[in-house]
């Protein structure tokens, strides 16, 4: 793959292209923090799609560790880059928004597990809809999933990522609900690090198989269990010179993840929301 890299103040601002632009390609952009680009989550995405006879995902990416999308809004970047038209890579299909994963921080409780109040996430996303809009994107929300210590934040979670895509009309991917499915049912599968936030490998090729099945509406199972990239990890400069192991899965457990990931996202669809 070849890359292309803009540092912004604090952030990074990635543009990648594969060589694949086509009909059968998907230009896809993803706006958050950490847990997106954590085990470099967008060439996950790539590689899954890559694997599978779907449409190819081309990835670009834009993100400031631990902030929420009111700041990726009130710094200015996202507003230059998406008015970016001189540059081809900006014309994206969609745009994949990520806020917080305690929705913000001005009153959550991190002893407690209290989340934020949802308001100032449904703001965020509000504008940024506009936003795209008058750019020519489509949005789409990355639910993010409970802490390992608040299991019980995974309704709360939910309802503030539906509640927002239901009045806006945006697809959601129901990540945080496929990690509590896995959580439930195959404990044996650790989806985080050891801090009880952050994902593993595991974790981010589950949410890697969301998120293909919400963007592109197939199903993720018989994907490759293998896929390497560019290591990103917390605020390091991507290596886009030597490629690395992203996930190395087992093959029942990949096929199990890919399988509750096309499920979540399927009942999600079912339920109404």
């Amino acid at each position: 793959m070849s890359r292309l890299l803009f540092l912004f103040a604090f952030g990074f601002v990635q543009l990648v292209a594969n060589g694949q632009s086509n009909s059968d390609s998907l230009k896809v952009f993803f706006v958050g923090n950490s847990y997106t680009y954590f085990n470099n989550l967008p060439e996950l995405v790539e590689g899954i799609s890559e694997s599978l006879d779907g449409p190819v995902v081309t990835s670009g990416v834009h993100t400031h560790p631990g902030i929420n999308l009111r700041t990726h809004l009130d710094d200015g970047h996202l507003q230059k880059l998406f008015s970016s038209s001189n540059n081809e890579s900006a014309d994206w299909d969609v745009v994949v928004l990520q806020d917080n994963s305690w929705l913000g921080t001005h009153d959550a409780n991190p002893e407690t597990g209290k989340l934020s109040d949802p308001e100032v996430f449904h703001d965020a996303v509000r504008e940024l809809h506009t936003m795209l809009g008058s750019f020519g994107a489509s949005g789409m929300l990355y639910m993010t999933w409970a802490k390992y210590d608040f299991p019980d934040q995974t309704p709360k979670l939910a309802s503030a990522y539906n509640e927002i895509g239901s009045e806006l009309g945006l697809g959601v991917a129901p990540v945080g609900l496929a990690w509590a499915t896995v959580r439930e049912e195959r404990p044996d599968i650790d989806l985080f690090i050891p801090d009880g936030s952050h994902p593993s490998a595991l974790g981010s090729y589950l949410t890697a198989s969301v998120l293909y099945a919400q963007i592109t509406g197939m199903s993720p199972v018989g994907a490759s269990n293998y896929i390497d990239g560019n290591a990103w990890h917390y605020g390091e400069i991507v290596d886009t010179v030597v490629d690395t192991t992203l996930a190395f899965i087992p093959e029942k457990d990949a096929e199990y993840l890919q399988r509750v990931a096309w499920r979540s996202v399927n009942d999600l669809k079912n339920s109404g929301r």
